[in-house]
């Protein structure tokens, strides 16, 4: 079993070295399920308007018949979204300046994005993501917890097999957000904070 568990994590850790966006969820049964239960998170409703920002190849699939708009800066990973869910649109475009009218959305979901951005681009991408929110819009974020036991131990893990430990490729110089930035990205772009909790899973 040991053997086995070491091999997965060998082969997730080669697709990493490409970029994070590249772990396809239809390899990864477990992490499938993680994100089916991102999505259950989302309240949408028929009609709405929801932007999937930083999609990558994984984009989300609300149960409801929403018209979803999905946007990443890898036009690689934006194509195989296309596969993934023919219904909704897609582009490739940054965060920090979103070519969206203003009030468009109902919903924006945003997960494992904040950790690439600087501090600018933390805030501006924030501020664009309140600009194109509709009245009464909501933002879902979720970032991972560095501290969580499972990323300790594949962390250590990797740097056995003679990857970077800290996943400096992927992590911006100014580190994880923890959640007091994140509530304080929100206030300063005139959002309420409705609710704010651990998602539960092993990778967030």
């Amino acid at each position: 079993i040991y053997t086995k568990i070491t091999i997965e994590l060998f082969n997730i850790m080669e697709q990493w070295k490409g970029t994070e966006g590249a772990r396809d969820n239809e390899r990864y049964p477990f992490l499938k399920n993680i994100h089916s239960k991102h999505t259950a998170l989302l309240n949408v409703q028929e009609g709405d308007y929801v932007l999937d920002l930083g999609c990558g190849r994984n984009p989300i699939n609300p149960n409801a018949s929403a018209n979803v708009i999905g946007i990443d800066p890898d036009d690689q990973l934006v194509h195989q979204a296309v596969k993934k869910a023919p219904n909704a649109d897609f582009s490739v475009g940054i965060g920090d300046n979103l070519p969206f009218a203003n009030n468009k959305f109902d919903v924006v979901f945003m997960r494992g994005i904040v950790h690439h951005l600087n501090q600018e681009q933390r805030h501006d991408t924030f501020a664009e993501i309140s600009r194109v929110l509709s009245s009464g819009g909501e933002l879902i974020t979720l970032e991972p917890d560095p501290d969580s036991w499972y990323r300790k131990f594949v962390w250590s893990t990797a740097a056995r097999l003679g990857y970077e430990h800290e996943e400096s490729p992927h992590i911006d110089d100014d580190g994880y957000a923890n959640p007091e930035e994140i509530k304080e990205l929100c206030i300063n772009n005139n959002m309420k904070i409705k609710e704010q909790y651990k998602a539960g899973s092993l990778l967030s």
